[in-house]
Order: structure tokens, then C-alpha cells, then sequence
């Protein structure tokens, strides 16, 4: 009597057993075991396809310059001078109307491209800057608003002036803001355009047109100014 009371507690345990850490029929199982292997899957071809694609215009270097390059290509530098992540994020169109001033840069960083252009049409436009940015065209002005009411690195006060969101006609978005920097050394009065290009949703591009005069009235207008953007603007064509 006593083993059969043994054994049918046995029996009565392991089925205990069974209900407790199998809860699922086989077949459930293989339906979660299915459902797994799915999702690793599917995060595995995302992996690649994400690393595929941001890679996909990664920009060589040898001796801390960029190689296999063409002119006009817009490329920066995502990583450091020492050990450098190059992307092309647009192809500029350059244009040969305007004077390029080959001393003109605001990095060392050969790895990058950049121009400076000193148009000569008699409206006081002194420069014409393109670059590259490693955050998006909104980043990008964001970050330049905060100076906005502080001093530059040669003590100039910074005043806001006119803040422009728009698109061009390829339906790109772009963030312009203009800033009127008086110089107190020698009393020149200096506009700032900046526009900010989307490219990418994590890059952007550059327009900066300066005027730069003895007198503000000399100064070149607003309307002057964007006039330049946009002409560049229209040369800029962002890489998809």
C-alpha cells in the first residue's frame, strides 16, 4: 500500500512538474522558437542594410588626406584628425565666376573640403564660404543661435537681426539667419548670412555670405545677400 501511495505520489509530482515548467504544448514552442529566430533575423539584415548604407559614401584617407575624391565633392570629417571618419554628404557644383581665396579656411583638417569665394561686383559681398557640417541643417542653426547675444572670439557683440526658415525649389530645407557684427577696432560694420542646407539627416551644408563695409549703409542688403545663397544653394546637390 505504502509503494503504491509512493509511486502514485510520483507520478502525481512529476505531472506537477510538467505543468509548472511546460505550460506550452510543443507546438507553441515551436511557434516562439519560429518568432525568435524571425526577429533575429530581421535585426540582423537591419544591422547590415543600416551599416550599408551609412557607409555608403565613406570617404578613404591616406596620410591624413582624402583620396579618390572629385572636385566639388563636400566631405567631412566625422571622426578626429588622428584617426578620421570621412563621408561625401553633397557634390558642389563649383562656379568659376568668383575669385577663390586658397588661404582662406577655418580648419587645419585636411580631411575636409571647403571654399572661400571673394566676389568682386561692386556691391560689397566680401565672402562666400561653403563647408560641410556633421549635424543636421536645424543642429547646425540651432548651435549657431546661441551666440546670439554674446561676443565672438575677437570680442565683437553679436545682435540678431532676422531669423529665416524656407525651402528651395528642389523642396530642401534650409535655416538662414543674419547677424550685423560691428567691429570696434576700426569701426567696420560686417552682415552675416548663414544658411544651413539640409543634407542628410545628420549633415548639412554651409552657405556663409559677408558684407563688409567702412559705413552701414554701405552694407549689402539682406535681399543681396540671399540672392548669393540661393545662387549657391542651386549649385549644392546632396547625395542620397
Amino acid at each position: 500500500m505504502a509503494k503504491r501511495q509512493g509511486a502514485h505520489a510520483h507520478k502525481v509530482k512529476k505531472a506537477q512538474d510538467n505543468y509548472f515548467f511546460s505550460p506550452f504544448t510543443r507546438k507553441h514552442w515551436r511557434s516562439i522558437v519560429a518568432i525568435l529566430v524571425a526577429v533575429v533575423v530581421i535585426a540582423g539584415v537591419w544591422l547590415v542594410s543600416d551599416y550599408i548604407v551609412s557607409n555608403k559614401y565613406r570617404i578613404k584617407v591616406k596620410d591624413g588626406v582624402a583620396v579618390n575624391t572629385q572636385p566639388g565633392d563636400i566631405i567631412i570629417n566625422r571622426g578626429t584628425t588622428s584617426k578620421p571618419r570621412c563621408f561625401k554628404i553633397a557634390t558642389f557644383d563649383v562656379p568659376d565666376t568668383y575669385p577663390i581665396d586658397e588661404d582662406y579656411s577655418i580648419t587645419s583638417d585636411k580631411t575636409v573640403t571647403d571654399w572661400a569665394f571673394r566676389p568682386s561686383n561692386g556691391d560689397n559681398v566680401s565672402l562666400v564660404f561653403v563647408r560641410g557640417m556633421k549635424t543636421s541643417a536645424k543642429e547646425s542653426h540651432e548651435t549657431n543661435l546661441e551666440t546670439v547675444g554674446q561676443h565672438d572670439e575677437n570680442g565683437n557683440f553679436l545682435e540678431e537681426d532676422q531669423v529665416t526658415i524656407g525651402k528651395d525649389d528642389r523642396g530642401l530645407e534650409y535655416y538662414a539667419y543674419l547677424s550685423r557684427v560691428s567691429y570696434e577696432n576700426n569701426g567696420d560694420a560686417t552682415y552675416y548670412l548663414r544658411i544651413y542646407l539640409e543634407s542628410g539627416k545628420d549633415s548639412a551644408v554651409l552657405i556663409s555670405v559677408n558684407s563688409r563695409a567702412a559705413k552701414e549703409e554701405d552694407l549689402a542688403s539682406f535681399d543681396t545677400l540671399m540672392a548669393y545663397a540661393k545662387e549657391f544653394m542651386a549649385r549644392i546637390t546632396p547625395v542620397k
